[in-house]
């Protein structure tokens, strides 16, 4: 090249010809360089190339890790409910979390529980924003029968979830399974031919994992119908989930969004994963979203309902009265008191994608908050509240608090409990 160059160009030419020719080489390798950089950034990278194969692995792993005890953990939840385009409710609520020992062969899966020590709520209006509602709950045949308690609704979205979707090793085999265009990433679908009798839950999404070590992180399911207690009608309702996992030894679930939209007009019988928070929820076009962050589980409970550390082993006698089924019966129902100290930060909660701000504003436009939620300070359940809890347990609470000065004396003892617990 050099010699062409010096019989046909004057020298000082020679010298900016070269110049040029090795800034052109450079830029070329550079571009050449960044080509092959977004070429392998572009190649997914599978360790193993069958998505079923690794969905095997983790519903393998999760099954045999996930709640091995009943773990507790703290826990804090969250529920806007929205109505003709404005949010007529909101609800959150601090305590505990305990999941179920998990047996990944149950028909019917273990409910877990949430136990409130602490809550803030607004008014509860009806459907058109213009009066308060009452009562909070009507057993009726739908679309009149309603629920304005946020006790056992997450409960069952979490029970479908880890008993019924690809997260359980007996149950993976009734998804279709690809990999997505990211590394990490896998697509499900269930198998339609299987629902309902194979497979108890109607469902599409995305799983994500750690390619390395095949860790579960993230599930997100795009649709979410569940037919683990009826299996004929027709939803009324689309469902959307998003559930985050983390590792403590073991899975547990770090974080759970959940919306639930009453936009399907039912061709025969309705269906619903639970009952609406308002009467006639499609024509009102109800929809309502909840939220639940997770701790690592602090505690668990052996087969004999022994409560020990979960970290030392050691035994906390002191607190195995706190967590039993007849504690759980109303500290579920949203007994507890409002502390205004444990709320001033709400409105920084970490919360994802859930409306938290967006509901309390418009909420407080209907009536100042800090008076909405004033009405829980210092709150006991009243004579009437104990006629409703005893009435919804259909008597399975009756021969243990025989009466309401029982049952308030109960409580005040196991609030006070579990509140020094929280604290620790």
């Amino acid at each position: 090249m050099y010699g062409i160059l010096k019989n046909y160009l004057p020298k000082m030419h020679r010298v900016f010809f070269l110049i040029f020719f090795c800034v052109l080489i450079h830029f070329s390798s550079i571009c050449l360089s960044q080509e092959k950089r977004e070429l392998k950034a572009a190649v997914v990278v599978h360790k193993i190339d069958d998505p079923k194969k690794v969905m095997k692995i983790i519903s393998s792993n999760f099954s045999k890790q996930y709640s091995k005890q009943h773990e507790i953990s703290k826990m804090e939840s969250f529920r806007a409910i929205k109505a003709n385009g404005k949010f007529i409710d909101f609800k959150a609520g601090k305590g505990f979390y305990l999941s179920r020992k998990y047996d990944p062969k149950s028909k019917q899966g273990e409910f877990s529980s949430f136990y409130y020590i602490d809550q803030f709520s607004s008014q509860s209006y009806t459907s058109d924003g213009t009066e308060i509602l009452e009562p909070d709950y009507i057993f009726a045949r739908y679309p009149l029968l309603y629920s304005n308690y946020m006790d056992f609704n997450l409960c069952t979205v979490i029970l479908t979830m880890v008993y019924f979707s690809p997260l359980n090793s007996f149950q993976y085999k009734n998804f279709e399974y690809s990999f997505s265009n990211e590394s990490g990433v896998i697509h499900f679908k269930s198998i339609e031919k299987n629902v309902p009798k194979k497979c108890k839950i109607r469902c599409e999404g995305d799983l994500f994992y750690d390619v390395e070590t095949m860790v579960l992180k993230r599930i997100i399911f795009t649709t979410f119908d569940s037919f683990v207690w009826v299996q004929s009608g027709s939803f009324a309702h689309s469902s959307s989930v998003i559930a985050d996992f983390d590792y403590n030894n073991n899975p547990y679930i770090k974080s759970l969004f959940y919306i639930r939209k009453w936009d399907k007009t039912p061709t025969d019988q309705a269906r619903y994963s639970f009952p609406p928070t308002r009467k006639n929820p499609v024509k009102n076009n109800l929809e309502e979203y909840y939220f639940a962050n997770f701790g690592a589980p602090k505690f668990y409970m052996n087969n004999n309902m022994q409560v020990l550390d979960h970290r030392t082993y050691q035994r906390r006698p002191d607190v195995d009265s706190v967590f039993n089924s007849l504690s759980g019966s109303f500290m579920r129902h949203e007994f507890s008191p409002y502390t205004p100290e444990l709320w001033n930060n709400i409105s920084s909660s970490k919360v994802g994608s859930f409306p938290l701000n967006q509901a309390i504003k418009e909420l407080d436009l209907k009536c100042a908050m800090k008076e909405q939620v004033s009405r829980f300070l210092n709150y006991e359940p009243t004579n009437e509240d104990f006629k409703r809890l005893s009435a919804m347990a259909e008597g399975s609470i009756d021969k243990y608090l025989q009466n309401y000065d029982i049952f308030l004396s109960y409580y005040k003892e196991i609030l006070k409990k579990m509140k020094k617990l929280y604290e620790e």
